[in-house]
């Protein structure tokens, strides 16, 4: 079962890298059409050129070698993005989705949500305090508990 889990999950991944970089390639295409340089739609659209160059390419490698992982811009960047391209912002999210709605891939480089507060951690941690504040009352003047400090040398 543990093997069909992740043959499904690098499916789904292979099917995510497979659509950034089909818009990678898309927006390579509009850009040309615009005769512009990646760096003037980076300005234009208030991006860096890095950003830019990695949603041309539909993603990068952090490292030699390393998992490909696809960009994961904001709603805001994709909607700065659109008119320098000369397409509606609506194009670029058929294309690609809306942040909130993309999937969670493991190369997306999105970070995972993480769980609530766990009640069993604060219970430890709380009666650590309590286990401090009885050994060390915050009553009285603390500096009549510390060990004088040696002379140096």
């Amino acid at each position: 079962m543990a093997n069909l889990d992740q043959h499904h999950q690098h499916t789904d991944e292979d099917q995510e890298i497979s659509r950034w970089q089909q818009f990678g390639a898309w927006i390579t295409g509009l850009r040309h059409q615009r005769n512009l340089k990646q760096a003037e739609v980076a300005a234009q659209a208030d991006m860096s050129a890095e950003m830019y160059k990695v949603l041309e390419r539909g993603g990068m490698r952090r490292v030699t070698d390393g998992p490909w992982e696809v960009p994961n811009p904001k709603d805001n960047v994709l909607y700065n993005l659109a008119p320098v391209l000369g397409v509606k912002a609506e194009e670029l999210f058929e294309r690609v989705g809306h942040y909130e709605d993309r999937p969670k891939t493991q190369r997306s480089g999105r970070r995972r949500p993480r769980g609530g507060v766990r009640q069993d951690k604060i219970a430890e941690l709380e009666a650590r305090i309590a286990a401090l504040e009885a050994r060390f009352p915050a009553n009285g003047d603390a500096s009549a508990r510390r060990r004088p400090r040696r002379a140096p040398g």
